[in-house]
């Protein structure tokens, strides 16, 4: 899981070198949900998401587990998210925090508050 998990944050850039507290907050944010085969995944829009189980596809592009998409649910305007369609591929087990619990964790973690509302 520590694996998986560093293989993610990895890639979200601005979630590289946040201090261990704040990406547990995070990860204990995240819930969990499942979705069968060729399912659309609308309630994951506009969440931070990362493959546990199964692969998914966003917007023409491939998730496996270990893999993370939906960074752009840091921006501050949410009219400006872009239009995204998820659909799993397979069976599938996909974390996600949505933009509103990040932003409630983001409010004891002023440091990382800082390097994130700059992306």
């Amino acid at each position: 899981a520590t694996e998986m998990t560093r293989s993610w944050v990895d890639q979200v850039w601005y979630l590289r070198g946040v201090s261990a507290v704040f990406l547990s907050e995070v990860l204990t944010s995240m819930s969990s949900r499942m979705f069968t085969k060729q399912e659309h995944c609308h309630s994951l829009k506009g969440n931070l998401c990362v493959v546990r189980r199964g692969a998914v596809a966003q917007t023409g592009k491939v998730f496996t587990a270990g893999s993370g998409f939906g960074e752009e649910v840091v921006m501050a305007d949410v009219r400006l998210l872009p239009q995204v369609f998820v659909v799993s591929l397979t069976f599938s087990e996909v974390a996600a925090i949505t933009k509103s619990d990040l932003d409630t964790t983001l409010c004891d973690f002023p440091e990382e508050s800082a390097k994130i509302r700059k992306a």
